[in-house]
């Protein structure tokens, strides 16, 4: 699939690596990929978290601290979940994001999730 990069660029947002933290996990995987079978968490990457259509499985990241989630990363067999968290131009923080999986650029699953401090 796309990087995070190239999937918030699509829709006029910034990769915001961040909020890779809160998007590990199965609840926000499974809401982003509701086709999803099941939710593994034993897996590590820098291209995590992510769906794999050929299983039916999403990827939580289980060690996020060494294999901490890059915006550039990719796997041609995954579907990412991305952090997008400003306007491309706009200004460099927000206290909303917008969650943009990789598929087709006209197509894509939006989340807004109110930032807490």
């Amino acid at each position: 699939g796309q990087t995070c990069l190239d999937a918030c660029s699509d829709v006029g947002y910034g990769c915001a690596a961040r909020w890779f933290d809160a998007l590990n996990t199965c609840p926000a995987l499974r809401a982003a990929f509701p086709e999803a079978k099941d939710c593994r968490t034993g897996v590590m990457g820098v291209d995590l978290p992510a769906y794999r259509p050929s299983t039916g499985d999403v990827m939580v990241n289980a060690n996020p601290k060494d294999y901490r989630a890059l915006c550039s990363s990719h796997d041609p067999q995954t579907k990412r979940l991305c952090g997008c968290g400003f306007p491309v131009g706009g200004p460099l923080s927000s206290r909303t994001f917008h969650t943009v999986y990789s598929v087709q650029a006209s197509q894509y699953f939006e989340w807004q999730v109110r930032y807490m401090h």
